[in-house]
C-alpha cells in the first residue's frame, strides 16, 4: 500500500476568467471547488490511478468537512487528524489568453497561495500515532508538502526514521535536507524549490547540475527536478537524464507536479523499471494540465502517452 501523507492541505478555489486585467473588476467564465494541497492532490490522483494507496492528512474548520465529503464522494481510502486549526483556502485564475495563433486559447495560471497556519502540539501528536498506525500496511511512502507555520523542520525525517520501507520527498529546504541521510527512494523538488533548497541560483544549467549532483551525494537514490513547461531533469549515481515535456494545450497546471509524483509511485509499486517510473510521472503532469480540476487521472491514457516521453541521456555525469 502506498502511504500519501501532508500536514498542509488545503481547499481550492478556480476562477476562470477571460483576458484578466489588474486594478479593475474582472468577472468569472466559470467558477469551481475541489479539495487540494499537495497531499490530496498525490491522494486523488492515486486513487485515479487504481492504486492501492490511503492519504493521511490533518485540519480543521468549515473547509476540512467540505474536503473529506469530497475525498468521500471521489472513492479516496484517507485518514484524517481533527484539530481546531482552520483548513487553509488557495485560490486559482486561470486567464484565457488572446491569441490568433491558435484555435485553443492558451491558459495562464496564478495562483494565490495561503501558508497552513500552526497546529497544536498535540494534533502533531495525534498525526504521528496516525502515522504509526499506517506503516503495519504500508509498503511505499509520499511525503509531499511544506510544513506548517511552527513545526519543527525535522518533522518528517523523525516520521520517516520510524520505518524500514522506500520513501518519496516531495518538500524542500532544510526539512529536505534533514531527510537525505535516510536515502530515499526519490527526490522530487521542482527547480526553484531546489534552489531555495540550497539557497542558490540555479538558472545556469551548470548550477542546475551541481544541485543535482549534490543531493545524491548527500543520500538521494534517484532525483527529478521539474521545472514547469522546461524539460524535467532526472538522475541517479550513474545516468542523468534531460526529459522534454510533451506537447500539449494547458488548462489549469496546479498539480501537475503531484501528479507526476502518483504516477511515479503507482508505477514503481507495480515493480516498473525507474525509466518506465519516469515516463508514466510525466505523462501523468500532462494529462493533469489538460483538465480544469486536478489530479482525474486515466491510466490506460497515461500509459499510451508515456510511450512518447523521451528520456535523453546526458553525457559527462
Amino acid at each position: 500500500m502506498i502511504l500519501a501523507f501532508g500536514l498542509s492541505p488545503a481547499w481550492q478555489q478556480i476562477y476562470a476568467v477571460d483576458d484578466f486585467e489588474k486594478e479593475t473588476v474582472n468577472r468569472a467564465l466559470q467558477r469551481l471547488e475541489c479539495a487540494s494541497g499537495k497531499v490530496l492532490n498525490v491522494g486523488v490522483a492515486l486513487t485515479f490511478l487504481q492504486a492501492e494507496a490511503r492519504t493521511l492528512s490533518v485540519g480543521g474548520g468549515l473547509y476540512a468537512q467540505a474536503i473529506q465529503e469530497e475525498l468521500q464522494s471521489l472513492k479516496v481510502d484517507y485518514t484524517w487528524v481533527p484539530c481546531e486549526t482552520p483548513t487553509r483556502i488557495c485560490t486559482t485564475i486561470l486567464n484565457q489568453l488572446n491569441s490568433s495563433e491558435s484555435e485553443t486559447p492558451p491558459w495562464a495560471t496564478t495562483e494565490l497561495v495561503e501558508n497552513a497556519l500552526s497546529l497544536p502540539g498535540q494534533t502533531l501528536l495525534d498525526f504521528e500515532q496516525a502515522f504509526e498506525n499506517e506503516l503495519a500496511t504500508a509498503s511505499l511512502l509520499i511525503g509531499t508538502g511544506s510544513l506548517p507555520q511552527g513545526v519543527r523542520d525535522s518533522y518528517y525525517y523523525e516520521l520517516f526514521s520510524k520505518c524500514s520501507i522506500p520513501f518519496i520527498c516531495d518538500f524542500r529546504g532544510t526539512p529536505l535536507r534533514e531527510c537525505l541521510p535516510l536515502r530515499p527512494l526519490l527526490v522530487k523538488p521542482n527547480r526553484e524549490e531546489l534552489a531555495l533548497t540550497f539557497d542558490t541560483d540555479l538558472s545556469e544549467e551548470e548550477a542546475l547540475r551541481d544541485a543535482i549532483g549534490q543531493l545524491l551525494r548527500e543520500g538521494a537514490r534517484h532525483v527529478l527536478i521539474t521545472d514547469g513547461g522546461q524539460p524535467a531533469w532526472a538522475a541517479t549515481a550513474k545516468k542523468l537524464w534531460r526529459i522534454p515535456p510533451l506537447e500539449i494545450s494547458p488548462i489549469n497546471t496546479i498539480g501537475c507536479g503531484d501528479c507526476l509524483t502518483a504516477g511515479f509511485a503507482w508505477a514503481w509499486q507495480q515493480g516498473w523499471p525507474w525509466e518506465r517510473a519516469l515516463q508514466i510521472g510525466i505523462a501523468a503532469a500532462a494529462a493533469n494540465a489538460k483538465s480544469l480540476l486536478p489530479a482525474r487521472l486515466d491510466p490506460d491514457q497515461i500509459c499510451k502517452d508515456a510511450e512518447a516521453v523521451q528520456l535523453i541521456e546526458e553525457k559527462n555525469w
